[in-house]
Order: structure tokens, then sequence, then C-alpha cells
């Protein structure tokens, strides 16, 4: 039950249909924790998903009270070397990793968006232990910027017909935009 924040449309006889489905994913995936997949049983709180859609999800809805729950289970589930788990809540410890490139980053790029979006710094605080902890469990075998080591499920992208895609790139990226800078101010 998130409210609307915003709406679009365009003369598009394709980009409505499209806006609308997106939507109606948002209200499907929507149900405690940011889900995946309702049509399968992927229901649980996926890090990944969340912060892929994060963007998407605050311009469609006012969605600052379901994330700053879901954060706070974010939190639950990291380790003490700042690892974050791939989904949170944990439902089964022993079918869940940590670590993984994309996934362990909500824990910086969800809170942050969230904070460009609203200019609410309480939940920023509240989540910066959190994202140092997880910028820091890479750069500390990472101290090169490249994310080459310490990594779990490392998914990549099982969609592809072939070859297999490089990870390095997407990992490496994943890294880079983590870490949450100051606004700029204009030149």
């Amino acid at each position: 039950d998130v409210p609307t924040a915003g709406e679009f449309s365009c003369s598009s006889e394709l980009i409505n249909p499209l806006q609308s489905n997106i939507e109606w994913g948002q209200r499907g995936n929507f149900l405690e924790v940011p889900t995946d997949c309702p049509q399968r049983d992927e229901r649980c709180g996926w890090t990944g998903d969340a912060q892929a859609f994060i963007e998407t999800a605050t311009y469609n809805s006012d969605t600052a009270a379901f994330f700053t729950k879901w954060l706070a289970d974010l939190r639950d589930t990291q380790l003490e070397d700042g690892a974050v788990a791939d989904v949170a809540p944990i439902v089964r410890e022993d079918l869940f990793a940590h670590a993984a490139p994309g996934w362990g980053d909500a824990a910086v790029i969800v809170p942050w968006t969230l904070y460009l979006r609203n200019a609410d710094r309480r939940l920023l605080e509240r989540s910066l232990a959190s994202m140092k902890g997880w910028v820091d469990f890479i750069h500390h075998d990472n101290p090169e910027l490249l994310w080459v080591n310490t990594r779990s499920m490392d998914y990549g992208d099982w969609l592809n017909i072939e070859p297999e895609s490089p990870k390095d790139v997407p990992r490496t990226a994943h890294f880079a935009h983590s870490p949450p800078l100051p606004p700029r101010d204009p030149p």
C-alpha cells in the first residue's frame, strides 16, 4: 500500500501500456518486501531487484515508508565484515548467499536514491554504517577499485543466448555506483 507519487502518459500507444504494466508490476511485487517474479516461488525481498527498480519505484509511488522498513531488514542481514545478503529478510540461511555484485549494492543504492528523492537525512543517517560497511567490504579485497575478488553468486546475465556475458564490467560498475557522492554545485 504505497500512495501514488506521480503519473506518466504520452502520445505513444506503445509507451503508455508499458507504463501501466510497470505500475501493475510494482503493485504485484511490493508486498511487505520488494519481491521478484510473483508467478514463481521467488517472493523474497531480493536486494538486486530493489536496487535495480528503486528509481522507477520512487517516481511512481511514495515508497519512503516501504523502503524504510525494508532497509531495516537489509541491515539485519549484514555480516560483521560488511557483506550484505541477497535477500532481506533472510528466510533460510542455507538458501541465500552474501556479497553478490548488484545485490549487496542495494545497501548503498536504495538509501541514497531515497535521500535524493525525499531529502530526508534520517534514513541516510540510519543507513550510513551499513553503506560504509558494504563499500569497505568490497574495497578491502579490491584496492585497485576493480571488483575482481571476494564475490559470492556473481549472477551475471543468465538470459543471454550465448556466449556468457563477461562479469567483470558490470561487477565493477556496481562498485563504482555504490559509493555515494555529495551533489556537485552546477558549474
